[in-house]
């Protein structure tokens, strides 16, 4: 693309075909040629982003974008579209755009309270961007495609601040490994664990067990520290009932836990919650704390 900028804005610009370049005083200087297939050629004006407009055009696709992505219903059960590879993209490479909706914090202003959104994303300190309702599918929305970009924890891409001659500031999605043409592109989402939605932390609950195969004493300690840094409670999420690791209370069967209070029949050995036990919880931080226990099922 070539244009014509103003104080560090462009004005105008169009595509061209790169031919060569040149060199002076040892700095390359790029040689191009007007493409002949696009007489009539489309014009990009700087279109910088407002609290109330995403775009002012809306359905002018970024040239970058449509060389190396597009969008199809993604890999993931219910995730609904997602993001996908037209070529090979090196580690290190620009991925997609990720515009949207500027919403500045005002500081000190304790009652400013944002509702939750799947595509907030924080671009400076104090604006954050993101896709409103309307602009989520690209029958209304398709300048930019980065947030169609699905979350994994297994991700091969990642965020990054980019000065756009476009969008200005914006957020982009950059490759952190070899990304194979036909592949999908997948990001961590960073929510704070404690606000996620659920299926986030469902999905890093998994992640924890399957993919990094901590034991559930090291989520347990991974959730106390979570607690320590944020001030919030992260409820642990049981295992799937069919893992070796699910261990079923001898009275409502449900998980027992790390966090949760428990007690082991001394002869079954079974662990059964507290409030399931029929013992007071304040009984296991006595000096006269009891030494043995035995459930109902083995007293019968």
């Amino acid at each position: 693309m070539v244009g014509h900028f103003d104080h560090g804005k462009m004005r105008t610009g169009h595509m061209v075909r790169l031919n060569s370049f040149r060199r002076e005083f040892g700095i390359p200087i790029p040689q191009y040629c007007e493409k002949s297939e696009t007489s009539g050629f489309q014009k990009y004006t700087f279109d910088q982003s407002t609290r109330y407009c995403i775009s002012k055009t809306p359905f002018l696709q970024d040239p970058y974008e449509k060389r190396h992505v597009y969008v199809k219903e993604s890999q993931i059960p219910f995730a609904g579209e997602g993001l996908w590879a037209k070529t090979d993209i090196k580690a290190g490479q620009l991925v997609a755009l990720f515009n949207g909706s500027r919403q500045r914090h005002v500081w000190g202003v304790m009652s400013q309270t944002l509702a939750w959104s799947d595509y907030r994303i924080s671009c400076e300190k104090d604006v954050d961007l993101d896709i409103e309702d309307k602009d989520i599918s690209l029958a209304n929305y398709r300048a930019t495609l980065g947030h169609k970009t699905c979350h994994s924890f297994n991700n091969n891409a990642g965020f990054w601040p980019l000065w756009h001659p476009r969008f200005g500031l914006i957020m982009s999605v950059v490759a952190n490994k070899e990304i194979s043409a036909g592949e999908e592109v997948f990001v961590s989402y960073n929510y704070m664990m404690a606000k996620s939605p659920d299926w986030y932390r469902e999905q890093w609950f998994e992640h924890m067990r399957e993919n990094l195969e901590w034991s559930e004493k090291q989520i347990y300690n991974w959730a106390l520290k979570e607690l320590r840094s944020s001030g919030l409670h992260v409820k642990m999420l049981p295992p799937n009932r069919n893992s070796d690791r699910f261990l079923a209370c001898g009275g409502c069967r449900d998980h027992v836990s790390q966090a949760d209070a428990s007690i082991s029949c001394s002869m079954c050995l079974s662990w059964h919650h507290i409030s399931c036990s029929g013992l007071e919880e304040d009984l296991l931080y006595r000096e006269d704390s009891i030494e043995e226990w035995i459930c109902s099922c083995c007293m019968a």
